[in-house]
């Protein structure tokens, strides 16, 4: 559903079970998050931007759904 953010993880080897603790959510809820069925909270994004991916990136492109 996220294709760039989807990207930036794999360029940083970032796997489901890594990024949800920081997330402080379960892997099943960001699992559901990534493919679209429940959406990220803007506290959640801007984690994962700043402190996950450390990404000059915005917000939008990040987070830009495929399609």
């Amino acid at each position: 559903m996220y294709p760039n953010l989807k990207a930036e993880f794999t360029r940083k080897g970032l796997t489901l079970e890594k990024v949800a603790p920081q997330l402080n959510i379960t892997i099943s809820t960001l699992s559901q998050k990534m493919t679209g069925k429940y959406p990220f909270t803007l506290k959640e994004a801007k984690i994962i931007k700043n402190n996950v991916l450390e990404t000059d990136m915005s917000i939008e492109e990040l987070f830009q759904e495929a399609g």
